[in-house]
């Protein structure tokens, strides 16, 4: 009897499966492709426009690091590239309390950094795309009587954030995933 179901649900699975393939049905691509042409880009360091040293560095470097572990462009020179990647940060807060002990004294920070990011095609000025007031955001332990120990988790997380944006915009944004 059991197995009788598990062939019945199958049957009707497969079915199901081939009937909305023959039937013209697509899924609807909500993202962009990568433009064809380019296969070299130049990531422009990151503007900074907040009060944070060292954010645009971070930032910049994520990018680089993803698009190489991404692997269908080459990152160049600007001189070599088809397109630039450029951006500003124009926002930061690291002071959002996330977390606190049972004598309600804070665990736990999130810190939250707002970027405008875009893509644009060098020799016409063409913006293939944009991400405006991108959020990324990433949590970092407080560290009550030892504000060097605090920073250092602070910068982990920003890198942490750094890494989720570039991932993001990659993985997200060119493949839909």
């Amino acid at each position: 009897m059991f197995k009788a179901c598990r062939l019945i649900i199958c049957l009707i699975c497969l079915i199901s499966f081939s009937l909305s393939i023959g039937c013209g049905y697509q899924m609807m691509r909500s993202f962009p492709s990568w433009p064809e042409n380019v296969r070299n880009v130049y990531v422009k360091t990151i503007q900074n426009q907040t009060k944070e040293p060292g954010l645009e560095a971070i930032i910049t470097d994520a990018l680089i690091r993803e698009f190489w572990r991404w692997g269908k462009v080459k990152v160049v020179n600007r001189p070599e590239a088809e397109a630039v990647l450029s951006g500003k940060i124009t926002n930061y807060i690291a002071d959002r309390p996330l977390s606190f002990d049972q004598d309600r004294n804070i665990r736990e920070y999130e810190l939250s950094i707002r970027v405008n990011i875009q893509l644009k095609e060098l020799s016409t000025g063409k913006i293939f795309w944009q991400k405006k007031d991108e959020i990324i955001e990433a949590s970092y332990q407080y560290f009550k009587n030892d504000l060097a120990k605090t920073r250092a988790e602070e910068k982990r997380a920003q890198v942490k954030a750094a890494q989720d944006l570039a991932k993001r915009l990659l993985d997200k944004n060119f493949t839909g995933f």
